[in-house]
């Protein structure tokens, strides 16, 4: 138990420095004041509750509170520095470099991507090379003959990976301990077959074990079995890897900590049935390390490999109480050696899932089995129950503890992940268990795993047509937009505290009387956060007010209209799907996630980009656009999400008007090859958006008063095409501007205001009086 408790405080530690920025050395300080504190603890007088503590924990609280500084202070020493030695140092520069292909290549539709550990550098212009160490990720155009070892030699500019409100990309590759990128350098090969021999044999045998795949079944089963088996997810058409992601069922088939924490209940369950307590759990890990290897043996799965084994091993030598111990010691001890895992989902999501495993698999097994006997004979309740466990409870578990990331981290919850895994669940050990069978027949003697491989074909074929069917219901998911860190804390507070409430009865004789009291407490608790819920969808609904939201996103802005009534229309979208989703998820009633109608003035592909995924999640009732946003990439993919959804799209034309309720409108007051101007009127209250056409054009098109203009939003192409004095002569009330600074604009006006300095701005009516508040 002691265990348990310092890796958790040290676990916690490592988040506190992404709130407190301070010097690492006042980490360690506190840190060794406290723990020389655990030695006179026992001398000081101690509130009542604090034996009892201790008696449960077996440590003191000043060790705990050590440990949890002393996280704090490993994380901030982890942070990096760098050097002239350092491949890092010379980001954002032109250069030369030469390295090594370290991993896997990562093959993809239009590119493929190399991580390469350099070795020696050349800036541009200078003939002399400089010996660094670090790794790049490169990104190439798309070939199949880069292989691991392979000695590579790259021009190009090195970048730092970006960095965003929405997605840190520098984060995310600084787990990997990766710092540069490159995209689309020259490159040419040095040297073929370098490397370490062992991980050379281990890619070889997937990549072989992936073309036998392709070979024994047809597509996209081939596809569904090489990311299951292999984790090679790249020849999954991108419609059914659209529908993994909706149903929630993406577990299936990329290789990670929810995969490997099913398995490794898989592989114990069945091989205690045949083999002794003592060589189950043996058998079981050195199953999960054979299939580590096979799928590529990659950090990440690796690291969910040992938390399996480590849960196996917990799980042998003391149940529960073991099993949790050895995960968070495992995780501890990952951590120590690379903090910034503590910020990567694939971990958290590995050590929730493991942890599922470890706390409620055997508890619910056990309840299901002594049910079930009660209604069966006794042999038959046990094969019933450990049928369930084997193909359903494990991976329902393991779903439970990680809900609350996935919600967290993609702001998304699926209602029909709750059916698509009753219905999908059953089949997949047997796509596991049999596809393993056919592909390594397939290797051995290619006609017999063509035999097999037809005879599976209906367990992965089931997947992919249930998948694609349940993708289609309508209101399947709810984009739920960013969610408060705080509401992950508390439900993970409720969940593990009940959990180990039957633990510290023993400690604490009071324990069931403070429970009585807590109880009222906790369902308060629960109550407050499903008013909270509520109030927010309610306050989405229509309160007879215009509201316009001006969003700040990539490439935008892109612009939320809500009339009086409740009818809702989108104006562009920006180039990010998931910002723009998780816009529209906060600000749509969770009643009516349709939009009435979608205008698209936009005539680049990028400012379309997040449109079609939004819409996709956002069904639109209506779409206007233009024939050249029509004939883009983006465009396109836009046209094919909206035949799905059996929607036609209007040209614009000037002169149109689309009557939003309640006497307010959504005017085309201009449409030509210069731009599209819209004019948003209610009653006596008008909002303009020029669009990229003149003031000049818009003085003489007659199609509305804009001497009465209230506000106005200006884009930067608005600004560079005609000063901002031109804009002042119709005296608007207020003016949002975007793009880069310009000295044209007033400097001190209180009128005018700059999107790029808030997340968004708000503008509020009654068709008499306007209200305006923004997001920082």
């Amino acid at each position: 138990m002691p265990l348990l408790w310092v890796s958790i405080a040290f676990l916690a530690g490592l988040c506190l420095p992404m709130w407190f920025s301070v010097h690492w050395a006042v980490w360690a300080g506190l840190a060794g004041i406290f723990l020389a504190g655990s030695f006179l603890e026992k001398r000081l007088q101690k509130p009542t509750w604090l034996p009892a503590f201790r008696r449960f924990s077996r440590v003191t609280i000043s060790l705990l509170l050590a440990a949890l500084f002393a996280g704090a202070a490993r994380y901030q020493l982890q942070q990096p520095v760098f050097n002239e030695t350092d491949l890092a140092y010379y980001n954002d520069t032109e250069m030369e470099l030469v390295g090594q292909v370290s991993d896997y290549p990562d093959v993809r539709d239009n590119a493929v991507q190399l991580t390469l550990e350099v070795n020696e550098i050349q800036l541009e212009g200078s003939p002399v090379s400089i010996p660094v160490s670090g790794s790049v990720l490169a990104r190439l155009p798309f070939s199949t003959e880069w292989e691991y070892g392979d000695v590579v030699r790259l021009e190009g500019k090195l970048t730092t990976p970006s960095e965003d409100e929405e997605f840190s990309y520098r984060d995310y590759l600084e787990t990997r301990g990766i710092y540069s990128t490159m995209y689309y350098p020259y490159a040419s090969l040095v040297e073929h077959q370098t490397g370490k021999p062992v991980l050379r044999a281990i890619y070889r045998l997937r990549e072989n074990a992936n073309q036998t795949i392709q070979q024994i079944l047809p597509q996209p089963e081939a596809g569904l079995l090489s990311g299951i088996l292999l984790g090679l997810e790249h020849d999954i058409p991108a419609d059914l890897d659209g529908a993994f992601q909706k149903t929630g069922t993406t577990h299936i088939i990329a290789i990670s900590g929810f995969n490997i924490a099913i398995l490794s209940g898989l592989f114990f369950s069945g091989a205690s049935r045949l083999l002794p307590r003592f060589w189950a759990p043996l058998v079981s890990i050195l199953a999960i390390a054979l299939y580590a290897v096979m799928v590529g043996a990659q950090a990440s799965v690796v690291r969910a490999a040992i938390m399996g084994g480590m849960a196996l091993i917990g799980r042998q030598l003391g149940r529960q109480g073991a099993g949790v111990n050895s995960l968070s010691f495992t995780g501890a001890v990952m951590c120590l050696f690379n903090p910034f895992l503590i910020r990567d989902v694939g971990f958290q999501l590995s050590f929730m899932a493991t942890l599922g495993l470890v706390l409620y698999a055997e508890p619910i097994h056990d309840k299901l089995q002594a049910w079930l006997e009660n209604h069966f004979p006794q042999q038959t309740a046990h094969k019933i129950a450990d049928l369930g466990s084997d193909y359903l409870l494990f991976t329902m578990v393991a779903q439970l503890t990680t809900l609350p990331l996935i919600v967290y981290h993609f702001g998304r919850l699926s209602f029909s992940s709750i059916l698509a895994n009753l219905l999908i669940l059953p089949v997949q050990p047997l796509v596991m268990e049999l596809g393993g069978v056919a592909l390594i027949a397939g290797m051995i003697w290619l006609p017999l795993g063509k035999a097999l491989g037809w005879l599976i074909w209906p367990l992965p074929a089931y997947t992919n047509r249930m998948v694609s069917w349940l993708a289609a219901l309508p209101g399947g998911s709810i984009e739920l937009g960013s969610t408060s860190q705080w509401l992950l804390v508390i439900f993970y507070l409720l969940l593990f505290g009940l959990t180990l409430g039957t633990g510290l009865r023993k400690y604490y004789p009071g324990l069931p009387d403070l429970i009585k009291k807590i109880k009222p407490s906790v369902v308060l608790v629960i109550l407050i956060l499903l008013c909270a819920a509520l109030w927010r969808s309610v306050a989405s609904l229509p309160d007879g007010k215009l509201h316009i939201h001006v969003l700040n996103v990539p490439d935008g802005p892109a612009v939320l209209m809500q009339s009086p009534g409740g009818q809702t229309a989108l104006i562009n979208g920006g180039s990010s799907a998931s910002r723009l989703s998780s816009e529209l998820g906060q600000r749509l009633s969770l009643f009516n996630r349709q939009l009435d109608a979608v205008l698209v003035t936009d005539r680049k592909s990028k400012p379309l980009a997040g449109l079609p995924v939004s819409i996709e999640r956002f069904p639109a009732r209506m779409v206007l656009w233009n024939t050249d946003a029509a004939a883009l990439r983006n465009g396109k993919l836009l046209a094919e999400t909206l035949v799905q959804q059996n929607v036609e799209p209007v040209w614009l034309e000037t002169g149109q008007i689309l009557d939003m309720g309640d006497d307010a409108s959504l005017r085309v007051l201009q449409h030509d090859a210069s731009g599209t101007a819209l004019m948003v009127e209610w009653n006596h209250f008008l909002i303009l958006i020029p669009g990229g056409v003149s003031p000049k054009i818009l003085g003489t098109s007659g199609e509305a008063n804009l001497s009465a203009v209230a506000v106005i939003l200006l884009t930067e192409e608005d600004l560079e095409e005609t000063g901002a004095a031109e804009w002042e002569n119709f005296q608007p009330v207020l003016v949002i501007w975007c793009g880069a600074k310009n000295p044209q604009v007033p400097a001190n006006d209180p009128r005018w205001i700059h999107l790029d300095e808030h997340s968004y701005i708000e503008v509020i009516s009654d068709g008499a009086m306007m209200w305006a508040n923004s997001g920082d």
